[in-house]
């Protein structure tokens, strides 16, 4: 998945050795959940209070006092494996037509 993120940036954008990626760990996650450790959470984001805009609320009450379904959040993640995974994009690229 991320060789192809690269070589659309390559491409389309000229980015020879590099591309624009906002969370790497989120696309090595979606890409292979085994990376990491799972805890279900009734968890949501904040949209209301501008002060905590973007933060994510979770209930672990026994009583919920957020009207949610409870979805898999990543609580840890085999760091070694995804860095390696991460880097190994790099390895296989064959000259292009901006990266020669």
């Amino acid at each position: 998945m991320l060789k192809l993120y690269f070589e659309f940036h390559r491409v389309s954008a000229g980015m020879a050795a590099s591309c624009v990626v906002h969370d790497p760990l989120a696309v090595l996650i979606a890409e292979d959940p085994s990376l990491g450790e799972y805890k279900m959470l009734r968890a949501g984001v904040e949209h209301e209070h501008e002060k905590y805009k973007g933060m994510i609320l979770y209930d672990t009450g026994f009583i919920p006092n957020l009207d949610r379904e409870e979805i898999a959040v990543c609580t840890s993640v085999d760091s070694d494996k995804a860095v390696r995974r991460l880097f190994s994009v790099f390895q296989d690229m064959e000259p292009g037509r901006f990266n020669r």
